[in-house]
C-alpha cells in the first residue's frame, strides 16, 4: 500500500510539475520543452510501474507495456535536456528526432507482439515467460536496457565536459554548475542498473517474496530519485543558466599563442591590480570573458595568465581572493553574520563556500572566527 501511495504521489507531482513548466517557460523554451518532455515520460514509466505492481494488469492487461515503452524517451530526453543546459548555442534541429527513432521501433513491436493481441492471448504472454511472441524474448530487454544506458553514459559524457569547461569560464556555483545534474545521472543509471539485476534475480530464483522486495525497493528509489530531480529542476528554471563551450579546458596547448615570460607577468599584474580596484571576484556570476573584457584582454590570454602565471584554474583563482576576503572579514567584522560575509564574498552556497573556505585555510568559517577571537 505504501508502494502504491508513493507512485501515485510520484506521478501526480510529475505532471504537475509538467504544467507548471509549461505554463511558465521557466529556464529557456528549448530546456522547458525537453524537460517537460523527461518528466512526462517518467510519469508513464512510473504508471506502468504501479499498474504491474497494483495488479491491475490483471483488469487491463492492454496497457501492460505501453506505457514503460514510451518511457523511453526519458533517455534521448534527458540527455538533451543536459546539452540545452550545458552547450552554448545549443538549439533543437529536426535531426536530433532520430535519437528517439529506437523508441518509435520498439513500440511498434510491442504493439504487433502484445498490445494488438486478444486479451486471453495477452494474458497468457504476461504469465508465461515462454509464451513465443517478441515480448518475451531475451533481445528485446537487452536492447532496451542497452538503449537507455547508451544515453546515461552520454549524458554524463556532456555533463563531465561541462564541469572542465564551466571551472575554466566561471567562478559560479550554485545550479548553473550542474552537479545536481550529474548525481541525477548517477541516481538514473542505479536505478536502472538496478531495474535490470532485478529481471536477472527472478528469472534465476522465481520467489514471489524476493520479487515483491526488489520491486518495493526499485519503487521507493524512483520515488526519492523523482523527489530530488524535481526540486532541482524547478530551482534550476528560476536561474539563468550559464552554458559553456564545452571545448575550452580539454588540454589547451596554446600554440602560437603561447604568451612569452614577460607578458605573463604584464598581464598578471594587470589582472591583480583590477581586482584590488574594482572587487570584480566578489561578483556571484563572474565569468572569463567578463573579467577579460573588463580588463581589457582577450578570454584566452586571461586563461593562459591564470594557468601558467598563478598555476591555478580559473574558478581557483577567483575563489583564493573570495576566501582571502572571507577572512579578512571574519577576523575584523565579529558582528556579522558568516551567511552575510559568504554572500558578500561571492559565494551562492554554503556547501561550495565552506569547502574552499576549509581547502584554504584548513578549518570551518566557524572555527577560523573563534580561533582568532580567542574562543575555544
Amino acid at each position: 500500500m505504501l508502494v502504491t501511495h508513493s507512485l501515485v504521489l510520484a506521478i501526480f507531482c510529475f505532471l504537475v510539475v509538467s504544467i507548471f513548466i509549461a505554463r511558465r517557460k521557466a529556464g529557456g523554451k528549448t530546456s522547458a520543452l525537453l524537460l517537460i518532455v523527461f518528466l512526462i515520460s517518467i510519469a508513464l514509466t512510473l504508471a506502468n510501474f504501479l499498474l504491474v505492481t497494483s495488479g491491475a494488469v490483471v483488469q487491463i492487461p492492454a496497457l501492460a507495456f505501453l506505457g514503460n515503452t514510451v518511457g523511453l524517451c526519458a533517455a534521448p530526453s534527458l540527455y538533451l535536456y543536459a546539452r540545452s543546459l550545458a552547450e552554448r548555442n545549443f538549439q533543437l534541429a529536426p535531426s536530433m528526432g532520430l535519437h528517439f527513432l529506437p523508441v518509435l521501433l520498439i513500440l511498434a513491436v510491442v504493439l504487433w507482439a502484445y498490445t494488438l493481441r486478444t486479451a486471453d492471448e495477452q494474458l497468457k504472454i504476461l504469465n508465461d515467460p515462454t509464451y513465443p511472441t517478441l515480448v518475451n524474448t531475451p533481445v528485446l530487454p537487452l536492447l532496451i536496457f542497452g538503449y537507455v544506458f547508451i544515453y546515461l553514459a552520454a549524458a554524463w559524457l556532456v555533463l563531465s565536459r561541462h564541469k572542465v569547461a564551466f571551472r575554466s569560464q566561471y567562478a559560479s556555483d550554485g545550479p548553473s554548475e550542474l552537479s545536481w545534474l550529474r548525481i541525477s545521472v548517477i541516481g538514473a543509471s542505479c536505478i536502472w542498473i538496478g531495474s535490470a539485476l532485478h529481471q536477472v534475480i527472478v528469472t534465476i530464483w522465481p520467489l514471489v517474496w524476493l520479487d515483491q522486495l526488489l520491486t518495493a525497493a526499485l519503487a521507493i528509489s524512483a520515488v526519492l530519485f523523482g523527489s530530488y530531480f524535481l526540486f532541482n529542476s524547478l530551482r534550476q528554471a528560476e536561474h539563468a543558466s550559464l552554458p559553456v563551450d564545452l571545448e575550452t579546458g580539454r588540454g589547451e596547448k596554446y600554440g602560437e599563442h603561447r604568451l612569452s615570460d614577460s607578458e605573463l607577468n604584464a598581464f598578471a599584474d594587470s589582472i591583480e591590480d583590477y581586482l584590488e580596484n574594482s572587487s570584480a571576484h566578489l561578483q556571484p556570476t563572474i565569468s572569463l570573458d567578463a573579467l577579460a573584457d573588463a580588463l581589457p584582454m582577450t578570454a584566452r590570454d586571461l586563461s593562459q595568465t591564470i594557468n601558467r602565471h598563478f598555476g591555478q584554474t580559473f574558478i581557483e583563482f577567483i575563489n583564493q581572493r573570495r576566501i582571502a576576503n572571507a577572512i579578512d572579514r571574519l577576523g575584523n567584522e565579529p558582528d556579522t553574520s558568516v551567511t552575510t560575509i559568504m554572500f558578500d564574498s561571492g559565494f551562492s552556497s554554503k556547501s561550495s563556500f565552506y569547502a574552499a573556505f576549509k581547502s584554504s585555510a584548513g578549518v570551518t568559517p566557524g572555527d577560523y572566527r573563534k580561533a582568532v577571537q580567542g574562543k575555544p
